[in-house]
């Protein structure tokens, strides 16, 4: 077995190809979809390639802020649900060959990561379901949740929903409810942020940031719109990546039409759609918050774990300690300062 050694790709129509076939690999892996999300929001990207003998065998996609007196760090951004590293699979059942090909790998990324950026944040695609490299590299670890639904049979599904979304949807339909496809990303864009002002938030993205990303999507986002006659009340924007795979992206209800049922209603509708379409598996892309998992477990799907992990430097951790330090003597003078009032 070669060398590994980790260095930032100057080309990327290699990368693109090996996102295609490589373990963790998906649409939010891909070169342009860091481009887009990076001109977005302001930030930088980079591609990281592991080599083998000269061989493309892994790498992570990197979108990179530079923060004031903290530096360079990495994170997942904003409307991005993986920013995953990636793996050539290795071609053996045996076990011990696997380990030790992904972590020579993973310790590449690792090192590099560490030694070029004071704060790294990855959270791997499902598939990616072994971070003990990363672990022994000295990264903590976070699991996540979502759930993955089956769409190749929508009738046996339809048994598995829970009765509360059976009903809602069934009062949407003699409601008169329809949906429609449409790539109008202004309209859904005004039906997002309906989720936002319902909870007295503000918006994580601009509408122009949110445009440039959907225009970048081209023909791999779809967006379904519920319409009350001519009114269109709730929709969901869905990526189709590879192998028969689709991802909710975002989605977002008026808040007078809640009750109503309408977005487990819209959902159902997506759920038959891509299954006529072909597509194998619709991952609700979330269902690690409380609310979140309420919601999205009455569909029926299966619980999946994937694994963030995360690296601090110690530079970042005098920061926060630091800090920490500062809240605490803060709050110790106003104690103090009530006390002698």
């Amino acid at each position: 077995m070669g060398k590994h050694r980790a260095l930032y790709l100057n080309h990327f129509e290699e990368w693109d190809t090996f996102v295609d076939i490589g373990l963790g690999g998906n649409i939010f892996s891909k070169s342009w979809w860091l481009r887009a999300v990076s001109e977005a929001l302001g930030s930088d990207f980079k591609v990281l390639g592991v080599l083998e003998n000269e061989r493309l065998v892994g790498g992570v996609g990197l979108n990179i802020l530079s923060l004031p007196l903290i530096g360079k760090v990495v994170t997942c951004p904003l409307l991005t649900p993986y920013n995953s590293v990636v793996i050539i699979p290795k071609k053996t059942k045996n076990k011990d060959k696997i380990l030790l090909h992904n972590e020579k790998i993973m310790t590449a990324i690792s090192e590099k990561l560490k030694k070029d950026y004071e704060s790294v944040s990855v959270v791997n695609h499902p598939n990616i379901n072994d971070i003990r490299p990363f672990q022994w590299q000295g990264w903590k670890e976070k699991v996540r949740y979502t759930y993955f639904i089956n769409l190749e049979d929508p009738d046996q599904l339809w048994k598995e929903f829970s009765n509360n979304v059976r009903t809602r949807i069934r009062k949407c339909y003699r409601e008169g409810v329809k949906v429609e496809k449409s790539n109008d990303d202004r309209l859904f864009f005004e039906l997002f942020q309906c989720v936002f002002e319902r909870k007295n938030m503000i918006s994580p993205v601009m509408k122009d940031q949110f445009h440039k990303i959907f225009n970048a999507l081209n023909e791999n986002v779809k967006i379904y719109f519920a319409k009350l006659g001519k009114e269109a009340i709730s929709a969901m924007a869905v990526i189709m990546d590879r192998k028969g795979i689709a991802h909710e992206w975002q989605a977002g209800t008026k808040p007078e039409y809640l009750k109503l049922g309408v977005a487990q209603f819209l959902r159902w509708k997506v759920i038959e759609d891509l299954s006529s379409q072909n597509y194998r598996v619709f991952d609700l892309n979330g269902g690690g918050q409380k609310s979140i998992a309420l919601s999205k477990s009455q569909f029926g799907g299966y619980l999946i774990p994937y694994f963030e992990v995360n690296f601090k430097s110690y530079y970042i951790y005098m920061l926060e300690k630091g800090w920490n330090s500062l809240k605490r003597f803060k709050l110790v003078q106003l104690l103090r300062r009530d006390l002698w009032q």
